[in-house]
């Protein structure tokens, strides 16, 4: 169990690493996490690295007060490997950094990215042994208003996005898609998820 929560959570940190990467390299604009860290640096003169742990520190804080039991130990783990992961994906695909493709290319780079999160963040719903802050949030707030996942999540984004626009981020031509499209996308993965598990568990029963 232990080895199949570590690999859980690499495979995740590592989805979300990419999508960071492409979302960078796709040149459009970053998704609405980015534009209220960003807003944060703006706003009150801090680095981005600072804006981050701030951003961080406020989601986890909020998890804590909302959606508690969705939260563990290996919540804090896998944000501590986001860093790495971002930072080691970034290397291995700086090579799209020089690149001037065109912008249906890019456009194709950005739906990876979304779909990258997507599956990130899907991983960690569906085995439910520790969420990221933000997705424990929005999943409490779900469960308790009987409200579909991808609804309060595609508020959720707007409203990180509109705060980190209102605070001087940047909103580039993917942002608005990544807004709409991201809660929808981990919807759609958590049933795909969900029902691969299934099968796999009626396999080997």
């Amino acid at each position: 169990m232990f080895v199949k929560k570590s690999l859980s959570l690499l495979s995740a940190a590592c989805f979300i690493g990419c999508s960071v990467a492409l979302y960078i390299y796709a040149g459009l604009g970053g998704d609405s996490i980015t534009v209220f860290e960003e807003g944060i640096h703006t706003a009150f003169s801090v680095s981005l690295g600072m804006s981050s742990y701030i951003y961080a520190a406020a989601t986890f804080t909020l998890a804590l007060l909302i959606g508690r039991k969705h939260l563990s130990i290996l919540s804090i783990f896998y944000s501590l490997i986001c860093g790495p992961s971002i930072d080691l994906f970034c290397s291995l695909l700086s090579p799209l950094q020089t690149f001037n493709g065109s912008i249906f290319v890019r456009i194709i780079i950005l739906g990876f990215a979304i779909l990258f999160t997507a599956i990130s963040c899907s991983i960690l719903i569906v085995n439910d042994f520790g969420m990221n802050a933000l997705d424990a949030t929005v999943v409490s707030i779900s469960e308790k208003t009987k409200t579909e996942y991808s609804v309060v999540r595609t508020i959720t984004d707007g409203l990180l996005m509109l705060s980190g626009y209102l605070m001087g981020g940047t909103v580039g031509l993917g942002t608005i898609p990544a807004v709409l499209l991201t809660g929808t996308a981990i919807s759609q993965c958590c049933k795909i998820l969900r029902k691969w598990i299934k099968n796999e568990l009626r396999t080997a029963s």
